[in-house]
């Protein structure tokens, strides 16, 4: 806990949390850990996952790799990030070459 508060003095990051339906759970390995994870709290069929990392940017990305087997709860600004990467790879599927 003491690591996290000094980390996040030096450095500018944002607080994100997502659930993550426990099935997924195999899936992660460590990549979690290199995007800020913080803290787990069990949610019946899913799992909220704390993050404090300096790019929400990184974590949209990282987030879109969970598929439909997650959500964003907070903050908006992650939701709206991840929205746009969605939108920008629906027009790349549907871009005639």
């Amino acid at each position: 806990k003491q690591f996290i508060e000094e980390t996040s003095q030096e450095k500018a990051v944002h607080k994100a949390v997502i659930r993550l339906d426990k099935t997924a759970l195999r899936y992660l390995g460590d990549q979690h850990y290199y995007n800020g994870f913080v803290s787990q709290t069990d949610k019946n069929e899913q799992v909220e996952m704390v993050f404090l990392t300096p790019s929400l940017s990184g974590l949209a990305h990282w987030f879109l790799l969970l598929g439909e087997a997650a959500d964003v709860v907070a903050p908006e600004e992650l939701k709206q990030l991840v929205l746009e990467k969605i939108e920008k790879i629906r027009d790349r599927l549907f871009k005639v070459c």
